[in-house]
């Protein structure tokens, strides 16, 4: 009975060993690479958690004494101009916080509050100017980091802005705002006219919302 031979299997021959060695290498290149490129991402953004975290804090402090004229115009003027005074930390959190350029012609408060429940809220209120007889105060809010991975962010919703219901004829002077030490929810803004002087009073409430409101003009 003849004789039958199974075929022989070619083997690829083994890497030598300074392939091998040359292989783990790249490995390791490689994988360090990967987690300094992550480390690198990673360092850049808690670096700017962090800044936005200091600017909120000093928001938070900011205090502008009472006499200090925030935005001033002449409507007795046909070619109106006004002055307004906008503090930079509060364009520089509104930029890092948002990536938006705060829209701003005077802030006429900005301090931290609390609601009546408790809550921590950063409250800034600016003044806009629509046209010539247009002109707004708008209230934006941020909520305080609680650590490194979460910054302060801005609250979004339902917030009406309100508008100077006065209508005056020559010179209008917008004061900084004032807390009101017996109650960290309100505060007021201070504006006068030729005609009169008068107080806006600002409440920030449970909801997020910061409602504003003219005093009634004594007769």
């Amino acid at each position: 009975m003849p004789q039958t031979h199974s075929p022989q299997l070619d083997y690829a021959p083994k890497p030598s060993l300074a392939r091998r060695r040359w292989l783990r290498q790249f490995a390791v290149v490689l994988i360090a690479l990967l987690l300094a490129t992550v480390a690198w991402r990673w360092g850049r953004s808690s670096l700017e958690r962090m800044r936005i975290n200091r600017l909120y804090s000093r928001c938070a402090a900011h205090v502008m004494p009472a006499d200090k004229v925030i935005f001033e115009t002449d409507y007795s003027k046909q070619d109106q101009h006004f002055t307004g005074y906008t503090p930079p930390v509060w364009l520089e959190l509104n930029q890092a916080a948002t990536a938006v350029t705060l829209n701003s012609q005077g802030t006429a408060f900005l301090h931290e509050l609390r609601t009546p429940s408790g809550q921590r809220r950063l409250v800034g209120v600016d003044l806009i100017i629509l046209s010539r007889s247009q002109l707004v105060f708008q209230p934006r809010k941020f909520v305080p980091g609680v650590s490194i991975l979460r910054p302060p962010h801005q609250v979004r919703g339902l917030q009406k802005d309100m508008g100077l219901d006065t209508a005056p004829k020559g010179l209008l002077s917008v004061y900084a705002g004032q807390l009101d030490p017996s109650d960290p929810s309100h505060f007021t803004i201070e504006y006068r006219t030729d005609a009169h002087t008068g107080i806006i009073d600002g409440w920030l409430k449970d909801d997020d919302t910061v409602i504003l409101e003219p005093r009634p003009q004594n007769p």
